[in-house]
C-alpha cells in the first residue's frame, strides 16, 4: 500500500514546522533577554526544584552571617566592659598593696580609701554596661533590668542565668553573652580553693604570709582552725580533734592534710587562725572587704596584725576575680574567633551555591548564541521549503 502525500498535508506540515522553528527561537530570544533558561518550572521541572532548594540554602546562609554579624557586635561590648572591669580591678590591686605600707599613714590611707571607691563605682558601671539597644549587656534573658546594684551592706544581681543563643549555622549555637551571675558573682574566695581568717580576739602580731596545697590529693575539704599556746601551735578539725601540732616558729611552714600555712610574727596564747575551703564570693564584696580594711584607722598593733591578715586574703580573693574575668573575657575572644571562622566557612559556601544556582537558572550566552544562529537558520529553511511547496502545481510541472 503506498502512503498518499496531498498537498493540504504538505502545506500542515510546512507551516508546523516554521511554528515550532519559531517557538524555539522565541525561547532562545526569551532565556537570552533574562538571562534565564527557564520562566517557568514546568519547562525544566528538576533544575527548577534543585534551584529552590539552592534558593533556601542560601536563605539561611544570609540568615546565619547575619545572626553572626549580631552575635559579634554583641560579644565585641561584652569584651569591652569585661576588659574595663579587669583595668578597674587591676587598679584597685595596686591601691590595696599601696595602702598596705608601713610607710603612709592614716591621711593616705583615707584617700586611697577614696580612690578605691570610685574604683568599685567604675567596676559596677561596666557591670552593668548596655548594648547597641539598649539593653543590659550581664542580665541574661532579663535584658531590661540592671543586673547589679548595692543594698545595705551587700550587692544584688537581678539577672538570670539564661543566656541567648543564635544559630551560625546547621546545628551550631553560639552563647551571644555570659550571665552576669557567672561572671561576678559566683567567684571562689582566697585563692579559689582555700581561704584563712584571723579571729577577731586576736591579740598577737602573727600574720599570715602564704597559704596553699603541698599535696592537694590529701585535702578533704573541711575547716580546721590553728590555736596557739605556750609557744606551740595545734590545728584542730571541726571536731575539736588534734590533726596537727609543733613548736611555733616564725615564718615556718605549718602543714596539714595537704594543706600549707606560713605565718610571720609572734602570736598570743589564744590566738587563732582558720583555714577552710573557699566560699563563693562577688567580686564587689572582695573590693568592699579591702576598702572597710584599707579604710580601718586608728588601730591597735593587734587589730593592725588581724587587718594583715584580712588583707591577705582579700588580694588573693582579688587574685582569684581577676583571673575568673580574664578567663571569661578568653572565653569570649575564642568565640568571636569561632565567628570569624564560621563567617569564612558561609562565604565560600555562598560563593559555591550561587555558582551552583547559576548553573540551574542563568543561561550559556555562547552556547545559547549558537542554538539562536542554528535556530534562526533553520527556521529560514523551514520558510524556504514552505515558500517551495507552496508555489508547486501540475500545471507548472507540465508546462
Amino acid at each position: 500500500m503506498s502512503l498518499r502525500v496531498t498537498t493540504a498535508g504538505l502545506f500542515q506540515q510546512g507551516v508546523a514546522s516554521m511554528q515550532t522553528q519559531s517557538q524555539a527561537l522565541a525561547k532562545i530570544q526569551a532565556q537570552m533577554a533574562t538571562n534565564m533558561r527557564y520562566t517557568r518550572a514546568g519547562e525544566d521541572p528538576v533544575a527548577a526544584a534543585r534551584a529552590l532548594n539552592v534558593d533556601k540554602a542560601l536563605a539561611d546562609a544570609a540568615q546565619w552571617k547575619s545572626n553572626i554579624g549580631s552575635a559579634q557586635d554583641h560579644l565585641n561590648l561584652e569584651e569591652g566592659a569585661l576588659s574595663g572591669a579587669t583595668d578597674a580591678l587591676a587598679k584597685i590591686r595596686e591601691l590595696a598593696v599601696q595602702a598596705n605600707s608601713g610607710t603612709i599613714n592614716d591621711s593616705d590611707r583615707k584617700s586611697i580609701a577614696q580612690e578605691m571607691g570610685e574604683r568599685l563605682k567604675e567596676l559596677m558601671s561596666q557591670a552593668n554596661a548596655r548594648d547597641g539597644q539598649g539593653g543590659y549587656i550581664f542580665s541574661g534573658s532579663r535584658s531590661q533590668s540592671q543586673p547589679f546594684s548595692k543594698i545595705g551592706g551587700g550587692f544584688s544581681y537581678q539577672g538570670d542565668t539564661m543566656v541567648s543563643q543564635l544559630a551560625i549555622g546547621s546545628n551550631r549555637n553560639i552563647a551571644m553573652s555570659d550571665a552576669g551571675n557567672d561572671v561576678f558573682m559566683s567567684i571562689g574566695s582566697g585563692d579559689g580553693r582555700l581561704a584563712v581568717a584571723a579571729s577577731a580576739g586576736n591579740q598577737g602580731a602573727a600574720t599570715v604570709q602564704t597559704l596553699g596545697f603541698n599535696d592537694s590529693s590529701q585535702w578533704d575539704g573541711g575547716s580546721y582552725r590553728i590555736s596557739f599556746s605556750g609557744g606551740n601551735y595545734s590545728v584542730l578539725d571541726a571536731d575539736s580533734n588534734v590533726v596537727s601540732s609543733g613548736a611555733y616558729s616564725d615564718q615556718q611552714s605549718i602543714q596539714f592534710r595537704g594543706a600549707a600555712i606560713t605565718l610571720t610574727g609572734t602570736p598570743s596564747d589564744g590566738d587563732s587562725f582558720t583555714v577552710g575551703p573557699s566560699q563563693q564570693q562577688d567580686v564587689f564584696t572582695t573590693v568592699q572587704n579591702l576598702i572597710n580594711v584599707v579604710s580601718a584607722y586608728g588601730r591597735t598593733s593587734a587589730q593592725t596584725a588581724q587587718d594583715q591578715t584580712t588583707m591577705y586574703n582579700a588580694l588573693q580573693s582579688l587574685d582569684t576575680a581577676i583571673n575568673h574575668i580574664t578567663d571569661v573575657r578568653g572565653g569570649v575572644g575564642a568565640r568571636l574567633n569561632v565567628l570569624d571562622d564560621a563567617t569564612s566557612q558561609l562565604e565560600a559556601r555562598t560563593v559555591q551555591l550561587k555558582e551552583t544556582l547559576s548553573g540551574l537558572r542563568e543561561i550559556d550566552y555562547t552556547e545559547s548564541a549558537a542554538q539562536l544562529s542554528q535556530t534562526t537558520t533553520t527556521l529560514q529553511a523551514a520558510q524556504q521549503s514552505y515558500l517551495k511547496i507552496q508555489n508547486l502545481s501540475l500545471f507548472d510541472y507540465l508546462r
